[in-house]
């Protein structure tokens, strides 16, 4: 296990409240990153973001929610929107043109006729 330390300039602008939610997303993404690896596409990870607000949604609708499975649900959108940030946004061309590696996988899986195991991958 490793431990990081967290440094986060503010003007009060941050409650004890919100830094321990940070710390919260950050030990889910953590955990995430670790048994999944990183998304390998903007549809994989669309995707998985989406199940992660369905989820919340269905507890949002439910007339029996509850603070804790509230407080679950959303900290794993939030860390599956981290993971969105860091595998597939920072990684995209700024001017908006598809990932070069995205394509790159599309046109592998073309050629060597994998096609739709690629997709079924994708779509888990």
């Amino acid at each position: 296990m490793t431990k990081i330390r967290i440094e986060i300039e503010t003007t009060d602008a941050l409650s004890d409240q919100d830094i321990d939610a940070i710390v919260r997303v950050a030990q889910e993404l953590a955990r995430a990153q670790g048994k999944f690896g990183p998304f390998r596409s903007a549809h994989e990870g669309y995707a998985i973001l989406l199940e992660e607000v369905d989820e919340l949604w269905e507890v949002v609708k439910s007339k029996g929610r509850c603070r804790p499975r509230l407080q679950e649900e959303s900290i794993q959108v939030a860390a599956m929107a981290l993971r969105f940030l860091v595998d597939i946004a920072d990684k995209a061309d700024p001017v908006g043109t598809p990932l070069l590696e995205t394509m790159g996988e599309l046109d592998r899986a073309v050629e060597s006729r994998s096609f739709p195991g690629a997709i079924e991958e994708a779509l888990g």
